[in-house]
């Protein structure tokens, strides 16, 4: 099986150096936040990917299903909701519009790679 993780200088080479990420800090809604934040982040992406990596087939459309069906699919649809605020807090820095805009593309493929799994399993 190919490897589909990033290598770690890559990700941060795009985060720090590419789009500035550790400037996003300067909103007010993200002073809490730091590079180690990011970096923590990053770090349980890469674990959650690497399990995911090692899941095929029934075992994946299984945590997928489950996953994105709790309660009625709210809890995935309120994840989406969250990642859009976000983006549009991201996107009023500047430094971050590109990565914004990057980002808002990929939440919008995750809901409607959503409903699409939708309309496989439920018919």
């Amino acid at each position: 099986m190919s490897q589909f993780i990033a290598d770690q200088k890559e990700i941060d080479f795009i985060l720090y150096e590419m789009f500035q990420a550790d400037a996003l800090v300067e909103n007010e809604r993200f002073t809490d936040f730091s590079k180690k934040s990011f970096d923590m982040i990053i770090a349980e992406a890469r674990k959650f990917a690497s399990i995911y990596e090692g899941t095929y087939g029934i075992q994946a459309m299984d945590l997928l299903g489950r996953k994105l069906g709790m309660e009625k699919g709210m809890v995935f649809k309120g994840l989406l909701d969250e990642m859009g605020r976000t983006i549009t807090e991201a996107g009023k820095i500047p430094s971050l519009v590109s990565l914004a805009e990057i980002l808002e593309k990929i939440v919008n493929t995750f809901g409607k790679t959503d409903l699409d799994m939708e309309d496989v399993a439920f018919g």
